[in-house]
């Protein structure tokens, strides 16, 4: 089934399943661009800020009567102003923010326009958290149901559905303790944080699940989600950003058998691989047989993901048969494709023109 804003979407299919096949038939390269002569996107009173992955929660948030057609139109329209080269295709994902589960258990969610924040002003009781669950009567999680169906709906044959982030096992125990008291738990109480995240994976699961299906109701074939990548089958980023404040140590106990049972649950997966608080862990990573591969994040501050001193965690991570996946500017893409390994290599970056972005493309083919 083609796509309207990429009438080549079947061969960018087969793409990915050489990319997530076993013999990692790559490199995966995703050029994004501005079209030539795009007609002028007129913008709805609601909308408030530039970043069009907050106009979903700009949408949500505000009291207009606008249904999920006139919203899932306009995001359609929005698709028609920009160019999907290479390995890119037109998508939406359900955001309502990173870690949204939280929301699902608590019922708490504040948006500030550019970020969500679900965590509780002093810790629930690990009693409580143990008897949590994302309940059908849960406002968030009806919403958020609702929504993944309207939108599958609306987006076959216009655009790829992605699930919702709903978050690492321990960021959303965070959300849950206060991430304070979490960290002492983690020393004091190990236990209980290991309890509380074996719960926490059920419900993590289902909720997946639950989306995944829902989505696929409509006939999208395989998934995608907040990280832009497709594969057969069900996939997901998994992540544990909170352990960039644990040991090794903790990070083998605590999150490691969390990790290895999330990826048991998924026909792929990717560790979001967050700043170099997490740089420790890696060997711990590469050693989840089931974790298909990791996107390294250089973090806030950070050289970019080109800059020579990531190269050594790169040649690792690919030794070990992971796919590497990363996000860069063009001149970026252009060195990282010199140097990298192209088999199980993702890429993802955005031009300025579409001159630029065909220029990108050419230099893909002539690596690749």
């Amino acid at each position: 089934m083609d796509l309207i804003h990429k009438p080549d979407w079947d061969l960018t299919r087969d793409r990915f399943l050489d990319w997530w096949s076993p013999a990692m038939e790559g490199p995966i390269v995703q050029i994004e661009c501005p079209r030539d002569n795009a007609p002028i996107l007129l913008k709805p009173q609601w909308l408030k800020g530039k970043d069009p992955w907050w106009w979903f929660m700009d949408w949500i948030a505000s009291e207009n009567e606008a249904t999920p057609e006139e919203f899932f139109g306009f995001w359609n329209a929005h698709l028609g102003t920009r160019r999907f080269m290479g390995d890119s295709y037109p998508h939406f994902w359900l955001n309502f923010g990173p870690g949204s589960i939280a929301s699902y258990l608590t019922g708490i969610l504040e948006y500030s326009g550019s970020t969500v924040w679900f965590e509780l002003s002093k810790p629930l009781p690990w009693t409580e958290i143990y008897e949590m669950g994302a309940e059908d009567h849960a406002l968030w999680w009806r919403r958020t149901r609702l929504v993944a169906s309207a939108v599958s709906r609306f987006g076959r044959g216009r655009f790829i559905v992605g699930t919702a982030d709903l978050g690492g096992i321990h960021d959303i125990l965070a959300s849950l303790r206060t991430t304070e008291q979490l960290i002492v738990d983690c020393v004091e109480d190990p236990d209980l944080v290991m309890e509380g995240a074996l719960r926490m994976v059920e419900t993590w699961q289902g909720c997946h699940d639950e989306l995944a299906e829902i989505i696929q109701m409509d006939g999208q074939d395989g998934t995608s989600a907040w990280m832009g990548l497709w594969a057969p089958g069900r996939w997901y980023p998994i992540q544990c950003d909170f352990s960039a404040m644990l040991s090794p140590a903790l990070f083998e106990k605590l999150v490691v058998p969390i990790l290895r049972a999330q990826c048991d649950g998924l026909d792929h997966s990717i560790y979001h691989w967050d700043g170099p608080g997490q740089i420790p862990h890696l060997d711990h990573l590469l050693e989840i047989e089931n974790l298909d591969g990791i996107q390294w994040v250089p973090g806030a501050g950070a050289a970019g993901p080109a800059d020579e001193k990531w190269f050594p965690l790169y040649d690792r991570i690919q030794k070990a048969g992971k796919r590497l996946v990363l996000t860069c500017s063009p001149a970026e893409a252009e060195i990282l494709l010199k140097r990298l390994n192209p088999n199980g290599l993702a890429l993802t970056t955005s031009c300025g023109s579409e001159d630029e972005g065909k220029r990108l493309e050419e230099i893909v083919r002539k690596i690749s």
